[in-house]
């Protein structure tokens, strides 16, 4: 593979994609009277390094560290500043993937929660797995025989199998694509025309993207949240769309999102069970009750 290959799936494309699906952004006049929203930047990339390293804190100085995000968004260099991707990290990242995948998947749910837009009529979680399937699918340099873990529970996936899926579960599906690119893509720079053709230079300007990834992925796409309760994953919600497209999201403003979206249906059953508590000599073992009729000492009659 060139170093002018297009498109590429490395850590800065992934991250630049990622950025697409932010939540909301605080307006501008919001920004110049102090008001921070959490969602910028390097406070995202740091986020997605709490996926590899959930010790991961950002540098103090945040005029430097935000260089390293540009950097890095941009394949400029490969994120060696960023200590996360030091060495250590990813192996133990990569070990955590393949043998304690609920401890990995919680810490991308986490990221989830905290940065991404999600149930929303924007369907941006339906937008982001189709620019990321089309992404792969387009990467020459992903052999076929590729495994990517992103099952519900960790299983391995191949690119040729990914072709042919429809339903994919949010959480993991991330998961699956950010430890390929940080633990397969170590030379972030491949991605650099990539980025360029999404972001063209504008003069000095905050670049946007303008690419056009998702829209070879025809067939439709049903994106499932896995609502993580303890250390266990529950389904959640699915949301289905076939015409779903990105929203711009630069820094700091977003000023209106797409209405050409899917609706999210949330499907939860939640149980109230009656817990009886009996004592005595002669317990019985009771099985499932419809109604069950307690008679008190004042001879009064109280149904259940």
């Amino acid at each position: 593979m060139t170093i002018n290959a297009y498109p590429v799936l490395c850590g800065g494309t992934f991250f630049a994609l990622v950025l697409e699906a932010r939540r909301q952004r605080t307006c501008k006049r919001s920004v110049l009277a102090g008001e921070l929203d959490g969602l910028s930047q390097p406070e995202t990339l740091a986020g997605l390094g709490r996926v590899v390293n959930p010790d991961y804190v950002e540098p103090k100085n945040k005029d430097s560290f935000s260089t390293n995000v540009s950097d890095y968004k941009s394949c400029e260099n490969n994120g060696t500043n960023l200590a996360f991707l030091f060495n250590h990290e990813v192996s133990s990242f990569d070990t955590r993937v393949k043998t304690c995948y609920v401890d990995a998947l919680c810490a991308m749910d986490e990221f989830v929660c905290q940065f991404l837009e999600v149930r929303t009529s924007t369907a941006k979680e339906v937008w982001l797995v189709k620019a990321l399937l089309d992404l792969i699918n387009a990467d020459q340099s992903i052999d076929n025989d590729q495994v990517f873990y992103m099952g519900e529970d960790g299983q391995k996936t191949t690119k040729a199998a990914l072709r042919n899926m429809s339903d994919f579960y949010f959480q993991s599906f991330l998961l699956g694509v950010w430890h390929f690119a940080v633990v397969n893509r170590k030379d972030n720079t491949k991605g650099k025309s990539t980025y360029n053709m999404w972001c063209p230079p504008r003069g000095g300007k905050e670049r946007k993207y303008v690419g056009t990834m998702g829209d070879c992925i025809t067939r439709p796409i049903n994106v499932t949240l896995i609502e993580m309760i303890g250390a266990a994953p529950k389904k959640d919600s699915a949301t289905t769309a076939e015409d779903s497209a990105p929203v711009e999201n630069g820094d700091p403003v977003v000023e209106g999102f797409s209405e050409e979206s899917a609706s999210a249906a949330t499907n939860q059953t939640i149980n109230h069970p009656f817990v009886f508590h009996q004592y005595g000599d002669n317990s019985i073992q009771v099985g499932s009750i419809e109604t069950i009729v307690i008679n008190y000492s004042d001879g009064d009659k109280h149904e259940q």
